[in-house]
């Protein structure tokens, strides 16, 4: 026996609008003939013709922003993503807002009534990566203009063909090699920074020019374990 597979979704919104445009065209003379026509529940075709929106329609205009205003929003941050200067969740939600107040003010410029704007919340941003999960949040962290010069490949190797020179020429031995390693915190514009990419694109690394300030840890271990006393660079 064969049995006919339920409609999606979006099969059974267009046979409710060719249902709608059939009564609209005076082919049937009730809701329920056009229903049973086009099989379809016959008080959703009554809700629709009474002006109810669709359950998208009624997500989408509890939204800050359209469906297609969030679209328009995603490709922004993805070419910036592209360009190696990827948005901050501040500068989304300040873009976000923009695009909501040019919408305000061509709706006021053809219906002049007062509307009063809520603002943005903390949880939109939040929410706005849950409907677009392309956009990942992660952080970055500038490189200094120097290290970013000096730092090739050609560089690298002459310093490691110059340390091993310095090894043989002065046979150090193995207890008066200490290992350093350092952390610490930065002041200035080579701080992480929070942002927001796009997780599908290609991105590259920008170049800062600013001033950097910090305190360094330094903490110091020969080849036998030995360690020195913790030290702190200003």
């Amino acid at each position: 026996m064969h049995t006919q597979s339920p409609s999606t979704s979006a099969q059974i919104e267009e046979k409710l609008q060719k249902a709608i445009i059939s009564l609209q065209l005076k082919e049937f003379k009730s809701i329920r003939k056009a229903a049973e026509h086009f099989e379809v529940p016959k008080s959703t075709l009554a809700d629709r013709l009474a002006g109810k929106k669709t359950r998208s329609q009624t997500h989408e205009m509890a939204q800050i922003l359209s469906n297609a205003e969030e679209n328009t929003l995603v490709r922004w941050i993805s070419r910036l993503t592209i360009t190696g200067f990827p948005a901050t969740p501040m500068l989304v939600k300040e873009m976000a807002d923009e695009i909501r107040l040019r919408r305000v003010r061509v709706a006021s410029s053809r219906n002049p009534t007062s509307t009063e704007i809520p603002p943005i919340g903390h949880e939109w941003i939040y929410r706005f990566q849950k409907r677009h999960p392309e956009l990942k949040t992660c952080y970055s962290r500038q490189l200094e203009s120097n290290r970013a010069k000096e730092a090739t490949p050609e560089n690298i190797q002459a310093w490691f063909d110059a340390f091993r020179t310095r090894l043989i020429e002065r046979k150090y031995e193995l207890d008066d090699m200490y290992n350093m390693d350092e952390t610490g915190f930065g002041v200035g514009s080579t701080q992480s920074t929070r942002i927001i990419v796009d997780s599908t694109q290609n991105w590259k690394c920008s170049i800062t020019y600013g001033h950097f300030q910090g305190s360094e840890y330094e903490f110091c271990m020969d080849s036998k374990g030995h360690t020195s006393k913790l030290a702190v660079l200003y």
